[in-house]
């Protein structure tokens, strides 16, 4: 056994993460998008956290809908998007 196979393992999975989150916030940006550049994804073993700000709950439910479609992604959270109101102006 190579002492370094642990490494590579989790290196291998950063890198997979990294790639399925970009790969969600492209798909998100192309579907909703510059109205909501707001919106953040993690990503962690097959589940996906989007977070930040987002206009209105339809930009929501539409980002969690093409998040879903992206090959890797098991499970999408949304419960860390804020809506945007003009009551948050100044806060």
């Amino acid at each position: 056994m190579n002492p370094f196979d642990n490494e590579i393992s989790v290196f291998h999975c950063f890198v997979f993460a990294y790639l399925v989150a970009a790969r969600v916030t492209s798909a998100i940006r192309d579907a909703v998008g510059d109205t909501s550049p707001d919106i953040t994804v993690t990503h962690q073993q097959g589940e996906v956290s989007l977070g930040g700000w987002a206009r209105n709950s339809v930009e929501v439910d539409k980002a969690v809908a093409v998040a879903s479609n992206v090959s890797g992604v098991k499970q999408v959270y949304a419960n860390g998007v804020r809506l945007w109101s003009t009551n948050n102006y100044g806060q």
